[in-house]
């Protein structure tokens, strides 16, 4: 659905005859669904705990009863929706990763780029920061990066290993087409990716690609998710967003 501003008319105040016209804005909102191409990791503790756990694995001394499983550790890296519905990840991550694939599209650079998109949250709740995603999981993921001493200590995330994103962008026609918008996702997705361990931190987790509703990895993930199409276009679209493109492979 394109949503055209209607243009309006002020008059300055005190300069008889003057006229402002305000120009139409052409917006169009078009659902997205991204297919992860490599597993997701997740890690949205808080500093505090990051420390508390670096402190442990370094055996630092902590008082009776304040040890942490690895089990709760990990559960708690997860971006939970609001009102239980599911899992998400910040708007934030599939922004960055558009405004740098901008530089791979022909006609576009990040300059331009950020002023022309919107990415809604889940259910249009604006109070959030997160977009819906489903996957098989999560899981416990554990690592051993080294701190700046070159001590090893243990690190825990939550880990999708087959996963995708749904959710709807508002853009400007006048400064970006849907066709650029899917190579931004495209590009963005392949060079920057989401989440930790991700492509622009030299590593391969987090990678995605757009595809469309009628994907047979997407209709497979899915089927075993005991998901329906219809309910991840109903989540992202309600009555008002154009599907069209969303469809197309």
């Amino acid at each position: 659905m394109s949503v055209k501003a209607e243009v309006t008319e002020l008059r300055a105040t005190g300069t008889e005859g003057a006229v402002i016209s305000i120009p139409q804005l052409n917006v169009q909102s078009i659902g997205v669904v991204v297919m992860g191409v490599t597993p997701l990791l997740c890690d949205a503790l808080t500093d505090k705990v990051k420390r508390d756990l670096q402190a442990q694995s370094e055996g630092s001394a902590r008082a009776p009863g304040k040890q942490r499983s690895k089990k709760k550790d990990w559960t708690n890296c997860v971006y939970r929706l609001p009102n239980g519905d599911g899992y998400g990840f910040p708007i934030e991550g599939f922004s960055s990763g558009i405004i740098r694939g901008a530089k791979q599209v022909r006609d576009q650079t990040m300059k331009d780029i950020p002023g022309a998109f919107t990415i809604r949250p889940y259910a249009n709740d604006f109070g959030s920061t997160l977009v819906r995603i489903w996957g098989d999981g999560p899981e416990c993921f554990e690592t051993f990066p080294r701190d700046d001493k070159g001590i090893p200590h243990a690190s825990y995330k939550a880990i999708f290993k087959k996963w995708f994103a749904a959710f709807q962008i508002d853009i400007t026609l006048d400064l970006l087409t849907p066709a650029q918008l899917m190579d931004c996702i495209k590009f963005g997705g392949q060079q920057s990716g989401i989440g930790c361990m991700r492509p622009d931190r030299k590593r391969s987790y987090g990678k995605y690609r757009p595809c469309g509703i009628a994907d047979p990895e997407f209709l497979d993930l899915v089927s075993n998710l005991k998901i329906k199409p219809e309910e991840v276009l109903k989540t992202i679209s309600g009555d008002r967003v154009e599907t069209g493109y969303l469809e197309k492979d």
